[in-house]
């Protein structure tokens, strides 16, 4: 099984960073422990989750999983089209340069490996028949 981590925008870190930053600075100012131990242990978590993106390829499954909890288990065989995107669609992807899945006849994940040359490769040598439409080429 190859594991291949999600790539994560420097923006969003940041926009995270700063929604977190005025509560936690107006929280310690009235001396409010308790608000902002919940901002923190929020903060925490949201950072671990965006940290935690994976994506599972295995000889015939890719599973898509955030944490522990997987999101996806789709069979390789079913794959149809890879398709690169900057979608906002919400997604199991740290990142807007993303990838569509698309599987079975109406089903599809959004995701984006850090190494997508590497991910899409791994999939078309399992798969041959997958069909790879790049944005800019």
């Amino acid at each position: 099984m190859k594991t291949f981590k999600s790539k994560v925008d420097v923006w969003i870190v940041l926009l995270m960073n700063l929604s977190l930053f005025l509560p936690c600075i107006m929280l310690i100012n009235d001396k409010s422990w308790v608000g902002f131990a919940i901002v923190a242990v929020t903060a925490l978590s949201s950072f671990y989750i965006l940290f935690s993106f994976r994506y599972y390829i295995s000889d015939t499954h890719l599973v898509i999983k955030i944490s522990f909890f997987t999101i996806a288990n789709i069979e390789i065989h079913k794959i149809k089209t890879i398709e690169e995107t900057n979608t906002i669609i919400s997604a199991p992807a740290a990142s807007l340069d993303r990838l569509y899945i698309y599987y079975n006849k109406y089903d599809f994940a959004i995701i984006s490996p850090a190494d997508k040359a590497d991910f899409i490769n791994t999939l078309l040598s399992i798969n041959p028949d997958i069909e790879v439409i790049y944005k800019n080429k």
